[in-house]
């Protein structure tokens, strides 16, 4: 096979295909890299499998060119001949792909087509996929020997690839995503404060997340409980959407503590209302890195967080960061939020700490690089 790469390239063209324009794990991400890639040396184009959405607004503002095939289903083969047929138009050197449906459809057709393709991984193990299907070990199978190099966002995804899929390890790098630090919308937050009637001083524990089995909401509920019996007078919030949102309000009557847990849905302004805080809490039972983590390092609030995936990365920058519980293991959890409502010192450290890791380590600019190293990378040279 002979792939379009050559030594010296003045512009590299990166297409990045995501399965749709609406915001998720990987267009949330891209989102700040992309705008943080040096547009001398690298053009960029984003194209995406089904639905229009207001990521695509947002990439085309930035003069990011974009385009979108419109084949919502997931195993639809018919979307091959277009997508081969746009690749050859573009001529990109590297096709880079986000999630199952741009892995699978990229990933072939850059071997069709002779192009390069680099796929970055979110999720790990048996709670990686939400919509589980009788195809889906085929499709893995299939799937990961398609592209030349993988990026891992944490450590133990690159352990996952390499013990459960035999990927070889000098075809995975492990890159953290970033973010930066914003500046404060005090309309935003007053917006957020009347909304949800939070008053001054009031201290939150808030957990934002998908209502599914793998973000061990669930288990948060019996944190609540325990907390509750021991007169914490912290107000909960539940800031998300998902399948389990019937079963876990159910649970929530079940336990006596329905009047002490709000579930909020979809929060729109989710930075502001992480923001206004006085705990973020992740009780994940598996996780890759979390753009809730970062944007709770961003905001300025401690973070409490089950120790798996890149949450365990991030101890790793700085161990006074996070407070780091074990996975559904309410009674530690519990203990871990009472330690932090008792210890607002400890709370301000724990903020100068992750505020230190953005400026030293995760900045946007500073993961932008080690994504344009990469890309140099595999322009020099590639393996079949």
């Amino acid at each position: 096979i002979i792939y379009n790469t050559v030594a010296n390239i003045d512009m590299i063209k990166i297409l990045h295909l995501i399965s749709t324009f609406k915001i998720k794990t990987d267009t949330k991400w891209l989102m700040r890299l992309l705008p943080a890639i040096d547009k001398d040396k690298y053009q960029l184009i984003v194209g995406a499998f089904y639905d229009d959405g207001p990521v695509r607004e947002k990439f085309e503002r930035l003069d990011i060119e974009t385009f979108l095939l419109g084949y919502p289903r997931t195993y639809d083969m018919r979307v091959l001949y277009p997508l081969i047929k746009k690749i050859r138009q573009l001529q990109p050197n590297i096709i880079h792909t986000h999630l199952l449906r741009a892995d699978l459809f990229g990933g072939l057709a850059g071997r069709i087509t002779h192009t390069p393709v680099v796929s970055t991984i979110y999720a790990q193990g048996k709670y990686f996929r939400a919509n589980k299907r009788l195809l889906d070990p085929l499709i893995d199978k299939i799937t990961y020997q398609l592209p030349n190099h993988f990026i891992a966002v944490c450590k133990s995804i690159r352990e996952d690839l390499i013990t459960r899929l035999h990927i070889p390890p000098e075809k995975i790098t492990v890159i953290h995503t970033g973010i930066d630090i914003p500046r404060t919308d005090a309309r935003q937050l007053d917006d957020i404060r009347r909304k949800y009637a939070i008053s001054e001083g009031e201290k939150i524990i808030l957990v934002p997340a998908r209502l599914s089995y793998e973000k061990g909401i669930e288990s948060f509920l019996y944190v609540v409980k325990i907390l509750t019996e021991r007169g914490t007078s912290a107000r909960f919030m539940i800031a998300g959407d998902g399948p389990m949102k019937n079963e876990l309000q159910a649970l929530a009557d079940e336990l006596g503590i329905a009047d002490r847990v709000e579930f909020l849905g979809f929060v729109e302004q989710i930075e502001a209302l992480i923001k206004l805080a006085y705990a973020v809490v992740i009780p994940s039972y598996s996780e890759g890195l979390p753009n809730v983590a970062l944007e709770t390092f961003s905001a300025g609030t401690p973070l409490i967080a089950s120790s798996v995936g890149g949450l365990i990365d991030l101890t790793e920058y700085n161990s006074e960061a996070v407070i780091l519980v074990k996975p559904n293991d309410p009674p530690d959890l519990a203990d871990k939020i009472l330690q932090a409502l008792n210890n607002p010192e400890q709370m301000r450290s724990m903020v100068s700490a992750a505020r230190a890791i953005i400026d030293e380590f995760l900045s946007t600019e500073k993961v932008a690089r080690k994504y344009e190293s990469l890309y140099q990378t595999i322009c020099r040279f590639t393996t079949p």
